[in-house]
């Protein structure tokens, strides 16, 4: 149903409280051709609001989730500098460089001409 809706990924929210997620198309059906995955009972809920407060729901393996956890956490707690900041600190920068050394071959530009003229 989620495929001929046109969803471009599914997450199931296993409605047995004490089973876990399974693996879906497990049952000789095909497996879903969009991405999909299953989540426990007690998760559902909690998708559920982080959905409705429009967070960010990170999906992956776990270590890659503990990962991207614990940098969220470094970036809260001041320890490290945001992503994407430091990317912009550098760009500002190179602008700044650019700039003085443009102005630094203005000024020697001048100094040329003014020499030129007093000779």
């Amino acid at each position: 149903a989620a495929e001929k809706a046109k969803a471009s990924a599914v997450i199931v929210v296993n409605d047995i409280d004490n089973m876990e997620p399974f693996r879906m198309g497990l049952f000789g059906e095909d497996a879903p051709s969009i991405p999909g995955f299953m989540v426990s009972y007690r998760e559902g809920p909690v998708l559920n609001a982080a959905a409705a407060c429009h967070a960010e729901i990170l999906i992956g393996g776990r270590e890659q989730v503990l990962g991207e956890i614990k940098r969220i956490e470094k970036e809260a707690s001041g320890d490290s500098i945001p992503r994407g900041i430091e990317k912009e600190d550098k760009e500002q920068e190179r602008a700044r460089t650019r700039q003085s050394e443009d102005d630094d071959k203005d000024e020697d530009e001048q100094q040329q001409q003014q020499q030129q003229q007093q000779q």
